[in-house]
């Protein structure tokens, strides 16, 4: 059986970290990744007519919802070969993740949510130090609206990851 595993939660609590020293050789699906990078590391952006800016500043919405198409799509190339991969997002609310999980299972998925979590201060601490920095209200939202994820989602198993420790459940 194929493993998916969704790696979620606020800006610079930790999930790349964690994915990179727990799975560093494994597929990955993330919207970050659809970014290209310039020489100091930073992701840019670039429009259908040439504007261009980065990442983390003024994001046009079209540009945003061009790369989650993207996302999508990797997404479902994934599931059709029946790749073991991870997909990262910060996906706050069960309704954003439900997507991911339903169509995973329906591809026959063993479907593990790990959700890595932080205080607040800690996750804009950690973005401050950021060649990129998400901007701080993004991140103060986003960490507002988690929430925490449930058996009744369809997960196989939940894992949550915190800013110190690791801990996990089955479910």
């Amino acid at each position: 059986m194929p493993t998916l595993h969704i790696v979620f939660g606020p800006q610079a609590a930790g999930k790349s970290h964690w994915r990179k020293e727990k799975y560093p050789e494994a597929a990955l699906v993330s919207a970050d990744a659809t970014f290209p990078q310039d020489e100091l590391g930073r992701k840019r952006w670039t429009d259908a007519i040439g504007n261009s800016g980065l990442w983390s500043e003024n994001l046009p919405p079209n540009v945003l919802a061009a790369a989650w198409r993207n996302v999508w799509g990797l997404y479902a190339e994934n599931l059709k070969n029946g790749n073991d991969f991870i997909f990262e997002a910060t996906f706050p609310r069960r309704k954003e993740r439900a997507p991911a999980i339903c169509i995973a299972k329906a591809f026959g998925y063993q479907v593990i949510g790990v959700y890595v979590s932080a205080p607040l201060h800690v996750c804009l601490e950690r973005n401050a130090r950021r060649l990129d920095p998400v901007p701080e209200g993004v991140i103060a939202r986003t960490w507002a609206a988690m929430e925490f994820p449930g058996a009744e989602e369809g997960w196989s198993q939940i894992l949550q990851v915190s800013a110190d420790t690791d801990t996990s459940s089955k479910t």
